[in-house]
């Protein structure tokens, strides 16, 4: 029996549209009480689907655990793409993606990265190459606009100072190692110091004052 193109289309969106909600309510789960402590039997539950219905679109907990970790790193890929206007500069631009990337770690459980790294370690493995992957040609593609807009130094190696930054977003926001606690990690002090730190090493003098000036902005905003 065939079925139209039309009705195909939507059977095949209605089955993604499925799938992409119980990849977030599985995630919403993991957040709040981690990896390991949320069972199928009970997501179904959440999900008001049987068990069964879960079977048809994920193997098993490896599988949905693996898809919602893709999920998440394809979030992060998205929101480093998206542009926050045309005629944004590069420093505006790096603000507004750390402030949406704060915002996603302060709904982040640290149980989650545990589990993922003691149960789960091939899943970690790739989701931890995907975040630097991409974190690098972010940082790439900021570097290589500011540099253009004269708000950064000429003489700056970026490709230096990609790895070097992508090498410490990825450790000191790993939770294992006790670099920083949680409160630290998305507090305006935290923000603020890791902002100075960065522009003050890289910014003309055109550069820096704008940096300044977003600050100031920023700090009015947070008050």
């Amino acid at each position: 029996m065939e079925f139209p193109d039309e009705l195909l289309h939507y059977l095949c969106s209605t089955m993604e549209e499925k799938r992409i909600s119980i990849i977030k309510k599985g995630l919403e789960l993991f957040n709040l009480y981690g990896i390991r402590s949320v069972t199928m039997d009970e997501l179904a539950q959440e999900m008001g689907v049987s068990k069964k219905t879960l079977y048809q679109y994920f193997n098993n907990k490896n599988d949905l655990v693996s898809e919602i970790m893709e999920f998440t790193a394809n979030e992060i890929k998205t929101q480093l793409a998206k542009s926050p206007g045309a005629n944004i500069n590069a420093i505006e631009e790096f603000f507004f993606h750390r402030r949406e990337l704060f915002k996603k770690l302060s709904r982040q459980n640290t149980a989650v990265v545990f589990d993922l790294r003691k149960y789960y370690p091939e899943v970690f493995k790739r989701l931890k190459e995907m975040r630097r992957k991409m974190l690098y040609n972010a940082y790439i593609k900021n570097f290589e606009k500011g540099i253009h807009q004269g708000l950064y130094r000429q003489d700056l190696d970026i490709d230096f100072l990609s790895r070097l930054m992508t090498g410490s977003h990825v450790f000191i926001f790993d939770p294992t190692y006790g670099i920083f606690s949680e409160e630290e990690l998305i507090s305006d002090k935290f923000r603020t110091n890791l902002f100075n730190y960065h522009f003050k090493g890289i910014c003309t003098d055109k550069g820096y004052k704008i940096f300044n000036e977003l600050m100031e902005k920023t700090e009015m905003i947070s008050t």
